[in-house]
C-alpha cells in the first residue's frame, strides 16, 4: 500500500521477488529514477498491481532510465502488470511515462494465458517508455502482450520487437482502444494473430471498439503479416 501522492525513487540496482501492490484509492504514486537503474524480477511472483488507485512507472523530465526486467523468472502463468486486479468498481490507473523500459518478460500457456504481461480491466495509459524484447510462448491463439478489457489510451511510447502471440488484445463490449501517438512496430506475431485484435461478439457480450488517429503501426511480422489489425473475429 502507498500514501497519496508518493513519489518512488530507484537508486540503485534491485531484485524483488514479490509484487508491488496499491490498494489504495485516493493514493497516486509515480515510481522513477533519475539514474539508470534496472529492477529486476526474482520469481514470478515479482510485478506491479494495482487493486485502486493510480501506479505511473517511469516520470517525464526524469533524468535517467528505469528498466523493469523480468529477468531468469521467466514462465510467468499471471500478469506481472495488472491493473483493477479485482475487477473493483473503484477507479484504477496504470500509467507508462518517458524513463521506463519493460522488457524480458515471458509468458506461457495456462488457463489464463490470454491475460498478458499487461491485464487491464481499469485505464491503461501509454504516454511514453518503450515495451520491447518481452515474449509470448503460448500456443492459445488469443494470447498477447496486453489483453484490455477496458480503456487503453496509446498516445506516445514505443512497442517494439516483442515475439509471439497477439500485442494488443481488445476484448468484451466495455474494451475500448485510443491510439493517438506512439508506435507498434518490428513485433513479430504468433500463430495466427495480428498487432491488434479486437476480439469479436461473444453473445453475451458486443464486441470492443478502437480508434486511431495517429501514431504508427508497422513492420509487425507473422504469418497474416498483411494486415496489422484484425476486428470481430478469430481465425
Amino acid at each position: 500500500t502507498a500514501n497519496t501522492t508518493t513519489e518512488i525513487k530507484v537508486l540503485n540496482n534491485i531484485t524483488l521477488s514479490k509484487a508491488y501492490a496499491l490498494k489504495q484509492s485516493t493514493a497516486k504514486v509515480c515510481i522513477f529514477s533519475d539514474t539508470d537503474v534496472t529492477i529486476t524480477a526474482g520469481s514470478t511472483a515479482f510485478g506491479f498491481q494495482v487493486y485502486e488507485g493510480e501506479l505511473e512507472l517511469g516520470k517525464k523530465g526524469a533524468s535517467g532510465t528505469l528498466t523493469i526486467d523480468g529477468g531468469s523468472a521467466n514462465g510467468f502463468t499471471t500478469a506481472a502488470f495488472q491493473n483493477n486486479v479485482n475487477a473493483s468498481s473503484n477507479p484504477c490507473t496504470m500509467t507508462l511515462n518517458d524513463g521506463v523500459v519493460i522488457t524480458n518478460f515471458s509468458r506461457g500457456s495456462t488457463s489464463t494465458s490470454y491475460y498478458g504481461v499487461f491485464y487491464n480491466n481499469g485505464t491503461l495509459n501509454i504516454k511514453g517508455g518503450k515495451i520491447a524484447g518481452n515474449t509470448i510462448t503460448s500456443t492459445n491463439d488469443r494470447d498477447g502482450l496486453i489483453f484490455t478489457y477496458r480503456t487503453l489510451n496509446i498516445s506516445g511510447g514505443e512497442i517494439s520487437n516483442n515475439s509471439g502471440g497477439i500485442v494488443i488484445m481488445v476484448d468484451g463490449q466495455n474494451a475500448n482502444l485510443v491510439m493517438t501517438g506512439g508506435k507498434i512496430q518490428k513485433n513479430t506475431l504468433g500463430y495466427k494473430t495480428r498487432a491488434i485484435l479486437i476480439a469479436p461478439d461473444s453473445g453475451s457480450q458486443q464486441a470492443g471498439s478502437a480508434t486511431i488517429t495517429g501514431g504508427t503501426i508497422t513492420e509487425n511480422n507473422g504469418e497474416f503479416a498483411s494486415s496489422d489489425i484484425l476486428a470481430g473475429k478469430y481465425l
